[in-house]
């Protein structure tokens, strides 16, 4: 399924002015971006999308061991 238009332009432009952050969940990443609203199928759809269709936005998450954290990176790299 295809990642939300409106949810994914709302993204790329609160990423625009923050330009990088770090976060330990999605739910914080979304709260930090003040996009608590969206669902979190919807804003990882988004974020996937603007990831990887080279897009404008780079995520990272450390390989970690074995049922270990794994903290969020994004990026603004336009």
């Amino acid at each position: 399924m295809a990642s939300d238009p409106v949810v994914k332009d709302r993204l790329q432009l609160r990423m625009h002015g923050i330009r990088s952050m770090k976060a330990d969940s999605i739910i914080e990443l979304k709260e930090r971006l003040d996009m608590s609203d969206v669902s979190n199928t919807k804003f990882r759809r988004a974020l996937e999308s603007l990831h990887y269709n080279p897009g404008p936005i780079h995520v990272n998450r450390p390989h970690t061991g074995h049922m270990q954290h794994r903290p969020y990176h994004v990026a603004y790299v336009a």
